[in-house]
């Protein structure tokens, strides 16, 4: 189970393989952890370096954030009815991630 910078055991919820194109070796697993957390060292999502695990090595965590303070109530459940829905997509070949949180029209 991935671990956060704070050391805490996160929960996995959807995954994405990517292989460097200009380095084959090199693979990155982009995780997501959702959380009603507002706390920023519990993540909702992580970044870890899996390009060593096959040959016995560590994952390496590259990157880790938590979004929910920048909603209304923290991103509560409660106050979304339970329709936030996430969606995380990379932006090659900009290393930066993008995460958009949507609530279905009514």
């Amino acid at each position: 189970m991935p671990t956060s910078a704070a050391g805490l055991q996160v929960k996995p919820h959807e995954m994405y393989l990517w292989q460097d194109p200009r380095r084959p070796d090199r693979a990155l697993l982009w995780l997501s952890t959702p959380s009603l957390s507002a706390d920023p060292t519990v993540p909702n999502m992580m970044i870890v370096d899996i390009s060593k695990v096959a040959d016995g090595g560590p994952v390496t965590e590259v990157a880790q954030s938590n979004w929910n303070e920048l909603y209304p109530n923290g991103g509560s459940e409660t106050f979304f009815q339970n329709d936030l829905y996430t969606h995380w997509t990379d932006s090659w070949p900009s290393p930066a991630p993008y995460a958009t949180n949507l609530q279905p029209a009514r």
